[in-house]
């Protein structure tokens, strides 16, 4: 059985929501950082292809992120879920990421990274 593959984007944004960076998920690359996170969230380590949250993290390079937009899209232009793994979201937190939007099939959702919880509104 094939796995399908989407292709999501995370866009960063600083605290006056301008635009830091933008990645995109690579299943055929990957980084040290995606195996670190992996152990942290207690996820597979065979999940280490380079997300596109990391993407965007590392082109931001030392500018400071206030918040995280992870999109995908079906083929008609209509939004799915994008939520971020456990692995994202540890390494998100670990970046000082405070909030991350998501699309979801019914809009966007907004989840608030606090200490070692997350919360979803």
């Amino acid at each position: 059985m094939t796995r399908k593959r989407f292709a999501l984007q995370a866009t960063c944004y600083d605290r006056k929501g301008k635009v830091l960076s933008v990645g995109k998920n690579n299943y055929s690359k990957s980084h040290p950082l995606m195996l670190h996170f992996a152990k942290l969230a207690g996820e597979s380590e065979e999940k280490i292809y380079l997300h596109a949250e990391l993407k965007a993290v590392l082109l931001a390079g030392d500018r400071s992120i206030a918040s995280v937009f992870v999109e995908r899209y079906d083929a008609h232009g209509q939004p799915k879920l994008a939520k971020p793994c456990k692995t994202c979201q540890q390494m998100l937190k670990a970046f000082g990421v405070q909030e991350i939007r998501y699309t979801t099939s019914h809009g966007i959702e907004l989840c608030i990274l606090k200490g070692n919880d997350v919360y979803t509104k």
